[in-house]
C-alpha cells in the first residue's frame, strides 16, 4: 500500500505524487476517459471515504450546485441578452460548455478567452434592449441545434 497523507483541504494524497487518491481511485473505476476533466464527488461527503461505491463523477458545475456553491463561470453574453441567468438558453448552452467544450483543448481555448473577453460586451448588451433582440436572434441557430443534441440539467 502506497503512503499518504491528508492534505490542508481534507483529502488524501499519495506521498510520492501528491495526487488526489479519490481521482486515482475514480480513473482505475470508471476509466481515464470518463474522468477527464470532470470533478469526482463524495457522496457521503467524507473527504476520506474512496470506496469507489462512494465516489460519483460530476461536471464543475454540478459539482458547485451539491455543494451549494455559486457559478463562477457564467454564459456573460446570454446572461445579457435574455436578461436572467436561469433562462432555458443558457443552461442549453452552459450543458453544452461543461459537457463537449470543456472535454476538448480547443473547446477549453474557448471558453478561457470567452471569460477574458465577454464581459465589457455583456455590460454593452445588458444596457440596449435592441443588441438584446440581436444577440438571441444570433444565438437561436445554436441553441435550437444544441437543444435536439443535449439535454440542459
Amino acid at each position: 500500500m502506497s503512503k499518504t497523507y491528508i492534505d490542508k483541504n481534507g483529502y488524501r494524497r499519495f506521498s510520492s505524487s501528491h495526487k488526489l487518491v479519490h481521482r486515482w481511485v475514480a480513473r482505475k473505476t470508471f476509466g481515464r476517459r470518463a474522468l477527464g476533466r470532470k470533478q469526482v464527488h463524495h457522496i457521503d461527503g467524507n473527504k476520506l471515504n474512496n470506496n469507489p461505491d462512494n465516489l460519483k463523477i460530476v461536471s464543475r458545475y454540478e459539482h458547485e450546485k451539491i455543494h451549494g456553491l455559486p457559478h463562477k463561470r457564467d454564459c456573460f453574453i446570454a446572461t445579457a441578452a435574455y436578461g436572467t441567468p436561469f433562462a432555458t438558453e443558457i443552461n442549453i448552452l452552459r450543458t453544452w460548455r461543461d459537457s463537449e467544450l470543456s472535454n476538448h483543448i480547443i473547446g477549453r481555448m474557448f471558453i478561457r478567452s470567452y471569460y477574458v473577453t465577454s464581459p465589457p460586451f455583456a455590460r454593452l448588451i445588458e444596457k440596449n434592449n435592441e443588441l438584446k433582440r440581436l444577440v438571441r436572434w444570433i444565438l437561436a441557430p445554436l441553441i435550437n441545434y444544441l437543444n435536439s443534441k443535449i439535454k440542459p440539467r
